[in-house]
């Protein structure tokens, strides 16, 4: 088989051809790149259905000048559960303590749709835990419901939505610490922070409120 010199003028058909496909190449890379862009999100919420201990999203909502805390919705984007336990487990002293980068005292009200399974959040005043280097202030929710556990995974209930009462701590940064006792041991771990730029709304959150929030972040 000859190959066609350098110099050789393309018949315009081949041109055509190739510009077609050219189109056709970027065609498809427009509609490929928010499928990339989707699922580079996917590792978070894989990490969470497989790391031991209390996993699971709680939606940090900033609205109005205040912070909510909406649990609501169902896996995997939403839900509260413990991983890597077996029926007959002795699970305790579920809780999630979740830090506030303004360290102001805020009281929070229970909104619509709390089921009432977690404790309004207590304030445990100012620190400056080791793994966040700043000071927090920090408020604990505590899990009060019986917890039957089951084979691979124990569902707990999520329905938990707690609203800041003022707006003193409008647009802080939030972390939260969660801990879970499992026959004994104790197993707690840190995420965060999230804000308000880093806004992702829930495919299933229910907010009663959906069109004042300004910005949201699973925590």
């Amino acid at each position: 088989m000859s190959e066609t010199p350098s110099s050789q003028a393309v018949p315009a058909a081949s041109n055509a051809a190739g510009t077609s496909t050219r189109r056709s190449v970027l065609r498809a890379a427009a509609w490929t790149t928010p499928v990339i862009a989707l699922t580079t999100a996917a590792p978070a919420f894989a990490a969470s259905m497989s790391k031991r201990g209390l996993q699971g999203w709680v939606e940090v909502q900033w609205s109005d000048g205040r912070i909510t805390l909406d649990g609501r919705g169902s896996r995997p984007d939403r839900g509260l559960w413990i991983t890597d336990t077996k029926v007959g487990d002795q699970i305790t002293n579920v809780s999630i303590i979740f830090y506030l980068r303004d360290t102001d005292a805020v009281a929070w009200a229970v909104r619509p749709g709390d089921s009432g399974a977690w404790t309004l959040p207590v304030d445990q005043g100012i620190s400056t835990p080791s793994d966040i280097g700043v000071p927090v202030r920090g408020f604990k929710i505590t899990y009060q419901l019986p917890i039957t556990a089951t084979n691979t995974i124990t569902e707990l209930n999520n329905n938990l939505v707690f609203r800041t009462t003022s707006n003193a701590v409008s647009g802080s940064a939030v972390w939260a610490r969660r801990s879970v006792n499992v026959n004994g041991t104790d197993i707690t771990f840190l995420r965060g922070p999230v804000s308000p730029n880093g806004s992702s709304r829930s495919r299933s959150a229910a907010p009663e409120d959906t069109d004042l929030v300004q910005g949201a972040s699973a925590l």
